[in-house]
């Protein structure tokens, strides 16, 4: 028997019966869902949460991160770079991944540091 393989083919040149499985590291699909990492988060403005998205379909599961879009309510402000978000504004937010016709969301609190400093008196006698 003789023949040649690659990541995305298998040819045989026989009679023989052949099971062949191969692994894909690019997402294949049709995709069934779409899961965004961590559903529920609680950070400081200032501070920064990072999210993953993973996406399954027929075929397996990927973490489709680096592809993804991510987003977050427009009154949140803040910033994203990739798949971190930086926060902006104090509240309770939505968080939205998108990949391949797919959208999950997760619920993200931002809070801000109170910082109360503690009042001292003197008291000078005559």
């Amino acid at each position: 028997m003789s023949g040649t393989t690659n990541p995305e083919s298998l040819t045989i040149y026989s009679d023989t019966v052949v099971t062949a499985t191969f692994q894909s590291d690019t997402p294949v699909g049709p995709f069934t869902s779409l899961t965004i990492a961590p559903q529920t988060g609680n950070i400081l403005v200032g501070q920064s949460i990072t999210y993953t998205a993973t996406v399954e379909g027929k075929y397996g599961t990927w973490d489709v991160s680096a592809d993804a879009t991510f987003s977050i309510d427009v009154g949140a402000g803040g910033t994203w770079t990739d798949n971190v978000y930086q926060a902006g504004n104090t509240g309770d937010w939505t968080v939205t991944v998108q990949y391949g016709g797919l959208e999950d969301t997760a619920t993200l609190g931002i809070g801000q540091v109170k910082l109360y400093l503690p009042v001292i008196f003197r008291l000078y006698g005559p």
